[in-house]
């Protein structure tokens, strides 16, 4: 957890702390360990914020349940006594107005001043024991939320924690009821809307940088955070120029979910702009690219170039050529040692 803390996290603080707005979303899988990595997160960002006691920030935590934002604070926490109970037995959650603000954030929300970081700690535990959970196929205690926890600074700057509900394929909320299936669709309705204003926002940064202010050089699309609740509450985050956004991808090491686990690294690296797709989405965006016509009849022009020929998809491999990729990524040499099936082609 520290290094990715290191990584992953600590640039968001400080850059918060220094006065810009920071954004942190943890993304993932159900079950894959977003709440788990994101507590210990928490932890280091109160030691930063509130370790030297130096620091003030105003506490809201909330969480954003489809179209809804239910307040997670009340205001008895804010005075609350030893021996209390942690706030979750009977605790009705208060909807909030989403404001139209540039922060977006929900202005009446219970509003903390924590005075260290114990106190940052136990507020946060208290609001996450209240926050939504349904037990499905997958988890136990899946999170069928988002959870915002923000911070803003006095003096300036703001820091955003956003432990993601979990993305869910199809069959995993196979056997769901009604109410459950409602919560997926909506939670990957959501999701949606926040990769689409990450990658927009990423566009719009990289359009700045350049210069791009030339005619010829349209800006590109802004992001649409008033797609969803979640990205609503975000707005600041996504529009402002100095904005620092962060995404923590958490993946499950079990061989059953290793489809998901790619789907995830690769949503990631997207909405980074590391992959080859981000970036022809980013340059290309607009740009006509003809197809290079490859029908037999159609005479190809005496200086163009042959186009290399593709390898073969590991799908039409023979049984030959597998067991010698197999062999060769299992670090085994002669046939005899291998103990490869020579009838498992690659379709199999």
């Amino acid at each position: 957890e520290d290094d990715a803390y290191a990584s992953g996290a600590r640039p968001c603080v400080d850059a918060a702390l220094n006065g810009g707005v920071a954004a942190l979303f943890m993304f993932g899988q159900t079950g894959s360990g977003k709440t788990h990595t994101m507590t210990g997160f928490e932890a280091r960002v109160g030691d930063a914020v509130f370790g030297a006691g130096s620091r003030t920030a105003d506490l809201r935590y909330f969480e954003v349940c489809g179209k809804r934002a239910l307040d997670l604070l009340r205001k008895e926490d804010l005075r609350r006594r030893d021996g209390d109970d942690d706030g979750a037995v009977n605790f009705s959650p208060k909807p909030l107005a989403l404001s139209d603000d540039v922060s977006g954030v929900a202005a009446d929300s219970v509003v903390a001043r924590p005075g260290s970081a114990a106190q940052f700690l136990e507020l946060l535990e208290r609001g996450r024991a209240r926050r939504a959970t349904a037990p499905t196929d997958v988890n136990g205690g899946s999170s069928r939320s988002h959870a915002v926890c923000r911070l803003d600074f006095a003096g300036g700057g703001s820091l955003t924690l956003i432990d993601c509900a979990g993305s869910e394929r199809s069959k995993d909320s196979m056997y769901h009821d009604a109410q459950r299936r409602k919560e997926s669709a909506e939670i990957n309705q959501s999701l949606y809307a926040l990769k689409q204003c990450i990658r927009a926002s990423r566009l719009v940064a990289r359009w700045r940088k350049r210069g791009g202010f030339d005619a010829q050089d349209h800006a590109p699309a802004p992001p649409p955070f008033r797609s969803s609740a979640l990205t609503r509450v975000l707005r600041e985050a996504f529009t402002a120029p100095s904005a620092h956004l962060a995404v923590v991808a958490t993946v499950s090491p079990a061989a059953t979910d290793a489809e998901h686990s790619i789907a995830t690294l690769r949503t990631v690296c997207e909405l980074a702009g590391t992959s080859k797709a981000a970036d022809a989405a980013s340059d290309d965006r607009g740009k006509v690219v003809p197809k290079l016509r490859t029908d037999p009849g159609v005479a190809r022009p005496r200086d163009a170039p042959a186009a290399p020929p593709l390898p073969p998809y590991p799908k039409a491999w023979a049984p030959t050529r597998l067991a010698a990729f197999l062999a060769q990524k299992l670090g085994l040499r002669g046939a005899a040692d291998r103990g490869l099936d020579v009838k498992l082609d690659g379709k199999a």
